[in-house]
């Protein structure tokens, strides 16, 4: 069981110390969720408190309510001291120290791949939490060999780089379509929604007694309401990249190969790397 597992997230309600089932309280519509148009996978949000349904379940508490609030004081403390230092501004503001921080991963079980010691990395997954057997171990410096060998010898041949160009501009491309059209989509009942409730609202004033027309209109309202906030949380994306990024990518590896090779350069390599998961 990892730290995470344990102290989640206070405010998301996530982790052991957070699961109000456990004091006999259930939430529901905590988070919402949207697609991230640059990896395609879902991200979680949190709503507003406001939006949240709480409702009582005693019968499932197991954890004393004195327990639970001195355990939440204990985190608001803790929060408030981090907040006083800047710590998590810190954290937010510093670099990657390594080409591959942050990266890599496990093989076997698909966590990360971080430093064991000094110069070598593994597994974190079973160095942490024991789930995962894969206890072999490998040199920094022999990771980033390989990789930046294999870039220099497969990915800077010319027609490989044009095809991987394409192929990525059309993956972004086609994610950023669909996460437009469903916003004009939600845009475009909007205006239906709304034009159907005031030709109701017309009918009314023209004799139709409003007890027929009563739940419809409530049921508009209430779409026209879950279509506000849809379209609120939904932002247009940005311009589609330009499909001509190849002449950019092996002018950024060039430069990567050749700022490891200088010891005192080694941190703009390592943002010379990151930008390599971000060419546009």
């Amino acid at each position: 069981m990892g730290a995470s597992t344990i102290h989640g997230h206070r405010r998301r309600g996530t982790g052991i110390l957070n699961n109000e089932l456990y004091i006999g309280r259930m939430v529901w519509n905590r988070l919402h969720y949207i697609k991230d148009p640059e990896t395609g996978k879902r991200v979680s949000r949190l709503n507003p408190e406001g939006e949240w349904i709480v409702k009582d379940v005693p019968a499932l508490r197991i954890v004393p309510q004195e327990l639970w609030d001195r355990v939440k004081a204990r985190q608001r403390a803790l929060e408030a001291t981090e907040e006083n230092k800047d710590g998590a501004a810190f954290w937010e503001r510093r670099r990657p120290q390594y080409l591959f921080s942050g990266l890599l991963k496990c093989a076997q079980c698909g966590g990360g791949f971080v430093k064991y010691s000094h110069d070598r990395l593994g597994c974190a997954t079973a160095r942490n939490k024991g789930t995962c057997s894969n206890l072999l171990t490998i040199k920094r410096s022999e990771v980033e060999s390989a990789v930046l060998n294999g870039l220099k010898s497969h990915l800077m041949d010319e027609r490989l780089c044009a095809v991987f160009c394409e192929e990525y501009t059309a993956h972004m491309n086609r994610l950023r379509i669909e996460a437009n059209a469903s916003l004009e989509g939600y845009k475009a009942e909007l205006t239906k929604i709304t034009r159907d409730i005031d030709r109701m609202i017309d009918a009314i004033c023209g004799g139709v007694p409003a007890a027929q027309v009563k739940d419809r209109m409530i049921a508009l309202e209430e779409r026209k309401t879950e279509l506000k906030r849809l379209i609120e949380r939904t932002h247009e994306q940005p311009v589609l990249l330009h499909p001509n990024m190849s002449q950019h990518y092996r002018t950024n590896v060039a430069e990567l190969i050749g700022a490891l090779n200088d010891e005192a350069r080694r941190n703009e390599a390592t943002a010379l790397g990151s930008g390599l998961n971000q060419v546009q």
